[in-house]
């Protein structure tokens, strides 16, 4: 939710934070560019509906092995390490400004999953994730405002991580 007009986590969000000096009054409102059912109770349908556009999973390059598991090099687990933290809040979504100007951006929470799995050396999804990232309303609607960074509770890097995927997709095309 929104407490004195910034997203955060309520659950972990202590009252000794967000009083100020001048005022004991504390504004709570519902997160924003979701439909509002009653009080705080937003409507996530469209924010997941953006999320399963990029198709937040593993799409594996070989068959799994017959025993064990897929094998990483702890370099290349660390290459995706920031966007596995998402706990999918929806408060990146809450606070992205072009959201207030493009209601069809995925927005960062899509984004940094569309990152986590361009990351992953097992991964070969980013060809089928493209009609998802690769437009104006994908990765690339993303303006820089680092709103979504600076109200992250997990304090992912969200705006780095799309910036990332712009240059993976690019380097793609090449």
């Amino acid at each position: 939710m929104r407490i004195n007009g910034r997203e955060r986590l309520a659950c972990k969000t202590l009252v000794k934070d967000v009083i100020r000096e001048d005022s004991t009054e504390i504004t709570l409102e519902p997160l924003r560019h979701l439909p509002v059912q009653r009080d705080l109770m937003v409507d996530p349908k469209d924010f997941f509906e953006k999320y399963r556009l990029v198709s937040p999973f593993l799409i594996a390059k070989n068959a799994a092995p017959e025993k064990g598991e897929y094998q990483q090099s702890q370099e290349e687990r660390r290459a995706f390490d920031d966007p596995t933290k998402c706990i999918l809040c929806g408060a990146c979504y809450s606070a992205c400004p072009v959201l207030d100007t493009n209601s069809l951006f995925i927005g960062p929470a899509a984004s940094i999953q569309a990152a986590r799995f361009t990351k992953d050396s097992r991964d070969q999804g980013l060809a089928p994730r493209m009609n998802a990232i690769d437009n104006p309303n994908g990765v690339w609607g993303c303006e820089n405002h680092f709103e979504c960074t600076r109200v992250c509770p997990r304090e992912i890097k969200v705006t780095k991580a799309i910036n990332e995927t712009k240059r993976a997709i690019s380097k793609y095309k090449e």
